[in-house]
């Protein structure tokens, strides 16, 4: 079964506490959106059994997209983004552990960046076309997240 839930806003239906523990949870492109993602994260947690995967996407405050951006970087230009400065690659997994998580992988999948702008196109050609700086930035700022079981049921 497959469920789309607002848990900011809603509590769990009914159906899926009668579910029993969730066993895959998928979040691409959710934890930048909400006011409070580690409470989302402490709820999806408390529902979750051992053995539980958890495949995460998110943005990250801390890649050199932002560093070199500063306030014209892409995770601002969404007025709904309430976390994106919160989520980067040091607090996501660091929030996850804390619940009981195990990290598994943790990668860069893109270069987020759309505008136009010449050195903004610059520096997209660069991830596209140089392995060696792909390799640095996933090194150092990865953003996509890949995390698998709750290593205890909290």
């Amino acid at each position: 079964r497959v469920w789309a839930i607002d848990l900011e806003r809603d509590p769990l239906p009914e159906a899926v506490l009668q579910a029993g523990p969730l066993g895959t949870i998928i979040m691409f492109s959710v934890l930048e959106h909400l006011k409070d993602p580690q409470a989302v994260l402490a709820a999806l947690t408390e529902r979750s059994a051992r053995g539980t995967l958890l495949l995460l996407e998110t943005t990250n405050a801390d890649s050199l997209s932002h560093r070199v951006f500063g306030s014209d970087w892409e995770g601002y230009f969404d007025r709904t983004h309430m976390s994106v400065d919160a989520c980067s690659v040091r607090t996501v997994p660091a929030w996850l552990r804390s619940l009981g998580w195990r990290v598994v992988e943790c990668r860069t999948r893109l270069m987020w960046d759309r505008s136009a702008d010449p050195t903004h196109h610059t520096l997209r050609d660069w991830w596209d076309q140089d392995a060696r700086f792909r390799r640095r930035y996933a090194d150092r700022f990865a953003e996509v997240y890949e995390v698998s079981t709750p290593q205890a049921t909290p």
